[in-house]
């Protein structure tokens, strides 16, 4: 998993498909490598984290995100 997770540019398809599998620690380690992850549009999902960690109901994700930053006012293609 560690090897996936080094590799993982795309965080809202991280959350959606991985979560189960990677710690809060992982996901915070993916964040201090890359803080402009936290808001980064994903490509496939078309929604930043924090909306796919919300829509999942990951409310851990939701305070880690929110904490490391991430924009409540972040728009995707719906608004």
């Amino acid at each position: 998993l560690v090897q996936v997770v080094e590799k993982m540019t795309d965080l809202t398809n991280l959350i959606i498909e991985e979560s189960y599998f990677l710690s809060l620690e992982e996901l915070g380690g993916l964040l201090d490598a890359d803080p402009s992850l936290v808001d980064a549009m994903s490509e496939k999902w078309d929604q930043p984290p924090l909306h796919a960690a919300c829509t999942e109901g990951f409310l851990k994700i939701v305070l880690l995100l929110l904490d490391r930053g991430a924009s409540i006012n972040k728009r995707d293609r719906l608004g």
